[in-house]
């Protein structure tokens, strides 16, 4: 009797796991779709169509050039619902322990500014991604880089990939 109890709490936990591991994988695969399957909506045809509101704005998407090293990667941006979103999904080389990817955002129209921290890229399995959100438009920061950061806080990082929306 006791066997039978462990092999079902053992496939409520596996079933329960499983579940989670799914709508994870959904709403990982959900946030990167921003830069990988184009725009939400189009703008085509809303002005034949004026009684059409509430149209999704497109995103705008950049592809990011590698700087000295084999590196690809794209940036997609969209405000929308009081909501700015960023990504990257970039191909980058492995890294040594002690180092990661760090995304940074820059106002071209104001060169004083400060820079803007986006985060640090997440590697999935040999492709590096990255989400920032903010709840005010970030648009005007519109120079993206990819640094490489050594995590001592010793030197400052270098660029691997940069683009311009």
């Amino acid at each position: 009797m006791k066997s039978s109890n462990i092999a079902l709490a053992v496939a409520i936990i596996a079933l329960l796991l499983g579940g989670g591991l799914y709508l994870y994988d959904q709403k990982t695969s959900n946030e990167r779709s921003l830069v990988s399957n184009g725009p939400v909506s189009s703008d085509e045809d809303n002005s034949k169509d004026e009684d059409q509101t509430n149209v999704a704005p497109s995103p705008q998407k950049i592809n990011l050039k590698a700087v000295g090293t084999e590196a690809s990667g794209i940036s997609g941006r969209v405000y929308a619902n009081s909501e700015f979103i960023l990504t990257i999904n970039a191909q980058l080389p492995n890294l040594e322990q002690g180092w990661s990817y760090e995304g940074w955002a820059y106002k071209s129209a104001n060169e004083s500014s400060e820079p803007l921290f986006l985060g640090k890229l997440d590697d999935d399995g040999g492709t590096y991604y990255l989400e920032y959100r903010k709840g005010e438009d970030m648009s005007s920061y519109d120079h993206i880089y990819v640094y490489r950061e050594n995590n001592m806080g010793e030197a400052a990082g270098v660029v691997i990939l940069e683009g311009q929306f």
